[in-house]
């Protein structure tokens, strides 16, 4: 005689991803190593049809320095969402800046530090 199934409103999957979360882990990094590359060309695909709106209205320009980028960084306010959302909200995007620029504003990105910054710069020319 079949067992009845429970009515639990789960598939089989989800219903074991439950059970034993721990073991669905460990088995989904190891297959995430595997296809790493195909991560990446994923990852890759969706972050150029992101800045391709962004891209064209800047002119594939830097936002600050205004020079032509090889690889254009997102800018955006990293005290807008949660750190673990990666390249943040629709709302905090700013920009896409070249890898100076962008490197140079993640340093300085608190606006009393930036205007230091500048009247020190200003003190020396």
């Amino acid at each position: 005689m079949p067992r009845p199934k429970p009515n639990d409103g789960l598939t089989n999957a989800k219903r074991y991803r439950t059970r034993h979360p721990e073991r669905c882990k460990q088995s989904y990094k190891k297959w995430q190593l595997k296809n790493l590359d195909w991560f990446r060309k994923e990852y890759r695909k969706l972050r150029d049809r992101r800045q391709a709106p962004i891209l064209k209205k800047q002119k594939h320009l830097c936002a600050i320095c205004k020079r032509k980028m090889k690889q254009a960084y997102e800018d955006h306010d990293h005290s807008c969402c949660s750190i673990s959302k990666r390249g943040g909200c629709v709302e905090c995007r700013r920009g896409l800046l070249c890898n100076r620029c962008n490197s140079g504003l993640h340093m300085i990105e608190d606006v009393h530090l930036l205007k230091a910054a500048i009247k020190y710069l200003k003190k020396w020319a």
